[in-house]
C-alpha cells in the first residue's frame, strides 16, 4: 500500500491537492442541465495530475492538426499504457500492488453484464488481514481517477493558457470559412474524420477506459467508510449524469457510446450554427450534412434529416 503512493507520488498526483480540486468541483457545480457534469469535473481535474508532452507523444498515434490547432489521436488503452509514459506507468504500478487488497466489489470483473479490466482479473487476493482497507481502496480510487485523467488529456487536449479542448476550439475555427463553400468542405470533412479517431468506441478503446476509470473510481470510493460526502459528490454525480446519458441514448446499451454521443453533441450545435451560414449546393450539403452525422447522428439540424448523408475522407 505505502508502494502504491509512492507511486501515484512519481505519477504526478498529490493525493491531497486532487482531494482538494474534488472538493472544489463538488462546490462550483450547477443544476444546468446543459452542463456536461462529467467533462466538466474532468476539466477541473486535469490540472491536478501533470502530464508531459512527452506522455502525450506516447499516448497518441501521431500528431495531427485542425488549422492551427493541434490534435491528438489516441491509443488504445492497452496501447497507451505500455507506451512509454511514466505517468501510465507509475499508475499501472499503483494499480498492480494495490489489486489483492481491493474488495471485488470495487473491480470490474465482467459481472452483471459490465466491462471487465484484466488488470483486475489478473491479481489473486491476499491472504493477509490488513488494517488499511480505507487507505487501499482510497489509493485505489485516485490511481484509476489518475488514469482517467490521462485519457482525458488526450481526448481533450488543451493548449496552455487555453480553457477550451482544443478539439472545441477547431469546431469554432472552421466557422471563418463559411463564406467560401469549397474551403469549408474541405475543412469540415478533416475535422469529422479526425473526431472519428479521437473518440472511438470498442477494442479497448481509451473512450472506453475513460469510462471504465471512473466507474471504478466510484465504486472504490463507495466502500470507503467515512469519506466526506464533499470529496466524492463530483464524481457521483459525474456518473449518475453519464449513466442517465446511456438510459436515454436511443440503442445504445454501452457508457462509452452514451459519452461519445454527449461530448460530441456540443460540437455538432456549433456545425449546425455554421450549417445556416453556408451557401451550399444539395450535393455539397450532402456532404456537410455526412459529415455532422459521423460525428453525432443524434445532434443533427433539420435540413439534414431529409438528406442522404456522405463524408468523404479528408
Amino acid at each position: 500500500v505505502v508502494l502504491s503512493y509512492i507511486h501515484l507520488g512519481l505519477a504526478g498526483l498529490d493525493t491531497f491537492n486532487l482531494a482538494e480540486s474534488l472538493i472544489e468541483d463538488n462546490e462550483t457545480t450547477t443544476d444546468d442541465t446543459e452542463q456536461d457534469k462529467t467533462a466538466n469535473t474532468f476539466s477541473q481535474l486535469a490540472e491536478a495530475l501533470g502530464i508531459t508532452a512527452a506522455d502525450l507523444q506516447a499516448m497518441s498515434t501521431d500528431t495531427q492538426t485542425s488549422g492551427n490547432i493541434t490534435l491528438y489521436p489516441p491509443k488504445t488503452a492497452p496501447e497507451a499504457r505500455t507506451s512509454g509514459s511514466q505517468s501510465l506507468y507509475h499508475l499501472n504500478q499503483a494499480i498492480t500492488y494495490l489489486c489483492p487488497f481491493i474488495e471485488d466489489g470495487a473491480k470490474l470483473l465482467g459481472t452483471d453484464g459490465e466491462e471487465v479490466d484484466g488488470r483486475h482479473t489478473g491479481c489473486e487476493d491476499s491472504v493477509e488481514v490488513l488494517d488499511n482497507g480505507p487507505k487501499s481502496h482510497f489509493a485505489w480510487a485516485l490511481a484509476h481517477l489518475g488514469e482517467a485523467i490521462a485519457f482525458y488529456s488526450v481526448i481533450f487536449y488543451t493548449d496552455p493558457g487555453e480553457t477550451v479542448p482544443n478539439i472545441q476550439r477547431a469546431t469554432k475555427q472552421i466557422d471563418s470559412a463559411t463564406s467560401d463553400t469549397g474551403s469549408y468542405i474541405t475543412q469540415v470533412t478533416r475535422l469529422a474524420n479526425l473526431i472519428t479517431q479521437i473518440f472511438p468506441t470498442g477494442d479497448g478503446s481509451m473512450l472506453d477506459a475513460m469510462f471504465n476509470n471512473l466507474d471504478v473510481t466510484s465504486k472504490a470510493f463507495s466502500v470507503v467508510a467515512g469519506l466526506p460526502d464533499e470529496v466524492t459528490a463530483s464524481i457521483t454525480t459525474s456518473i449518475t449524469d453519464l449513466r442517465n446519458k446511456v438510459d436515454s441514448t436511443t440503442g445504445s446499451s454501452d457508457g462509452s457510446t452514451a459519452l461519445k454521443n454527449s461530448l460530441t453533441k456540443s460540437i455538432n450545435k456549433e456545425l449546425s450554427k455554421q450549417f445556416d451560414k453556408v451557401n451550399a449546393t444539395p450535393q455539397q450539403e450532402q456532404q456537410i450534412c455526412g459529415c455532422i452525422v459521423l460525428i453525432n447522428p443524434n445532434e443533427v439540424p433539420p435540413e439534414c434529416r431529409n438528406v442522404e448523408p456522405q463524408c468523404d475522407e479528408a
